[in-house]
C-alpha cells in the first residue's frame, strides 16, 4: 500500500511535467490547471471550486541577442519591458553579481547601456533577489537588463521581473561573449517582442471540513503554484509542489481527523507578481483572515530530502517546523524573516501565519541550484525528496490543528 502511495505520487508529478512549461496565458498552462481541477473533482470527499484570476498579462514571441554578426538565444524576462520598434544596439556593462552596491559603483557609465549581471542560487540567507537587481539597474537608466547563468552545463536562465526595462535571461556561454563585448567597448544588438495584455487565469479551491464542530469553522490552509516559466518543465518550481499537494488531498480522504478545516489551493500567475494569491487573500474579510489558523506554502519542494522552512518571522510556525522536524527525522532549517519570493507572503502581510516548505534552503550544491534554468526537469526530482515532503507536510497540519485545539500535550501524553 505504500509504495502504492509513492508511485501514485510520482505519476501525478510526472504529469504535471508532461504539460510543459505552463507559462501564465499559454494552453500549457490552461491544460494542467484542467488536469489538476478535474483531480479533486474526481476526489471521494471535500468540496472543489474555482475562483476567477484578472492580472497584467504579458507574452513574448521573439527574443535574441547579436553580437559581431552572431546570434544568441535568450529569454524575455517574464513581465519586463521593450525596445521601441523591438530592438536596440547598445554597448554593455559588465556589473558581477549585480548587487545594489556593485551598480551604484558603476552609477556614471550605466545610463543608456546594457547591463549583464550574473543569476545565483536563490534559496540561501544571503541571496540577492534579480528583482533588486533590475530596479536598480532601471533606476541607473539603462537600456536592457541581462541576467547570466554561471553554470555553463544548465542553458539559459528566466525568472520574472517588472518595469520598463527590457530583461533577457542568457546562458553562461553567451553571458562571457556580453562580458567581452562589454571589456572591448563593442555594440550589440538586442531584440525583444513582448506585449502587456490583460489576462486570466483561475485558482483551485478544495476544502475537506473539519471534524471537532467547535473548531471546524477554522482553517489551515496548504498551497503551491503551477505556473512556471517558459524555460524547462519546471519540476522542481513547482510540479514538485502541487504533487505533493495532490497526494495529500488523497491521504486526507482516507486518514483525515483534524479538527480544523483543511483547505487546498492550487495557485498560478504566482511568477508574475504573485497574482493568484494575492487576489485570493485580497477578497477575504476581515472575519475569514481570522479564521485561518496557518498557511503552509509548498514552493520547490523536490531536488532535495533537507528543508528550509521560511516562518515569515511567526514565532508559532518556527515551533511547529522545528518539533515536526526532530518527530519526522525530516532535517529542516528554519529561516525566520518575510522573504516576497512565493504566495505565503501574502498571507503573512495580511497578518495570517504563514510560512514556505522548500527544498535544499542553504545548500547551494542541492539540486535546487538549477531552478530557473533550463535543467528543472524532472530527472531532477527524486521519489523520496516528494516522499519527505508529503510526510513533514502532513505531520505540519497535524501538529498545528492539534495546538490550536490545545491537544497537543494530551496527544503527546497519550502517545
Amino acid at each position: 500500500m505504500q509504495h502504492s502511495k509513492q508511485m501514485n505520487l510520482m505519476s501525478m508529478f510526472h504529469a504535471i511535467c508532461d504539460f510543459g512549461s505552463r507559462l501564465s496565458g499559454s494552453k500549457s498552462e490552461a491544460d494542467a490547471l484542467d488536469y489538476v481541477e478535474g483531480y479533486f473533482s474526481n476526489l471521494p470527499c471535500g468540496e472543489v471550486v474555482t475562483h476567477r484570476v484578472s492580472y497584467p498579462g504579458w507574452s513574448s514571441s521573439d527574443c535574441w541577442i547579436e553580437i559581431d554578426n552572431k546570434r544568441f538565444d535568450a529569454f524575455a524576462l517574464p513581465r519586463s519591458g521593450s525596445f521601441s520598434n523591438h530592438s536596440a544596439r547598445v554597448q554593455v556593462v559588465d556589473a558581477g553579481r549585480g548587487t545594489p552596491e556593485e551598480l551604484n559603483a558603476l552609477r556614471a557609465s550605466i545610463a543608456g547601456k546594457a547591463v549583464v549581471v550574473t543569476h545565483e542560487f536563490m534559496f540561501a540567507p544571503d541571496h540577492v533577489h534579480r528583482m533588486k537587481k533590475y530596479e536598480c539597474a532601471q533606476a541607473l537608466g539603462a537600456t536592457a537588463f541581462i541576467i547570466a547563468n554561471p553554470d555553463a552545463a544548465t542553458g539559459r536562465v528566466s525568472g520574472s521581473v517588472h518595469g520598463t526595462v527590457p530583461g533577457f535571461g542568457v546562458s553562461a556561454f553567451t553571458g562571457d561573449a556580453l562580458r567581452s563585448a562589454a571589456q572591448s567597448g563593442k555594440h550589440v544588438q538586442f531584440h525583444m517582442k513582448s506585449a502587456h495584455t490583460p489576462a486570466s487565469t483561475r485558482t483551485i479551491d478544495w476544502s475537506i471540513k473539519g471534524t471537532d464542530p467547535e473548531f471546524s469553522t477554522e482553517e489551515i490552509i496548504v498551497c503551491a503554484h503551477l505556473d512556471g516559466h517558459e524555460s524547462s518543465e519546471n519540476a522542481m518550481d513547482n510540479a514538485s509542489g502541487v504533487a505533493v499537494i495532490m497526494a495529500l488531498a488523497k491521504e486526507l480522504c482516507t486518514v483525515a481527523n483534524f479538527p480544523h478545516t483543511v483547505r487546498i489551493l492550487i495557485f498560478s500567475a504566482e511568477e508574475f507578481g504573485l497574482c493568484g494569491s494575492k487576489a485570493y487573500v485580497d477578497k477575504l474579510s476581515l472575519e475569514k483572515r481570522a479564521a485561518i489558523r496557518a498557511v503552509f506554502n509548498l514552493d520547490c519542494v523536490g531536488g532535495s530530502t533537507r528543508f528550509g522552512a521560511m516562518t515569515s518571522a511567526f514565532a508559532e510556525l518556527k515551533e511547529e517546523a522545528e518539533r515536526c522536524a526532530a518527530q519526522s527525522e525530516i532535517p529542516v532549517c528554519v529561516h525566520e524573516p518575510l522573504l516576497k519570493n512565493s504566495d505565503h507572503y501574502n498571507f503573512a502581510v495580511a497578518g495570517i501565519p504563514a510560512m514556505r516548505l522548500i527544498a535544499g534552503f542553504g545548500d547551494a550544491d542541492s539540486r535546487l541550484r538549477h531552478v530557473l534554468t533550463e535543467a528543472d526537469m524532472r530527472a531532477q526530482v527524486a521519489q523520496e525528496d516528494l516522499v519527505a515532503a508529503l510526510k513533514l507536510t502532513h505531520a505540519l497540519i497535524q501538529s498545528m490543528s492539534l495546538r490550536q485545539t490545545g491537544k497537543h500535550k494530551a496527544s503527546q501524553e497519550a502517545s
